[in-house]
């Protein structure tokens, strides 16, 4: 079975500190991934 798969590269104009602050916190969570449709686990075979 074959998934469509797209990689989604974003930028974030804030220090990393800010950014780290804001989604290390679980109740952000939805905002970070509303954009989501789905989302898989794979496994690293290297």
């Amino acid at each position: 079975m074959t998934y469509q798969v797209r990689n989604l590269s974003i930028s974030i104009s804030k220090r990393a500190k800010e950014v780290y602050q804001f989604a290390s916190q679980q109740i952000n969570f939805t905002q970070l991934v509303a954009f989501i449709n789905s989302m898989n686990k794979e496994e690293n075979n290297t």
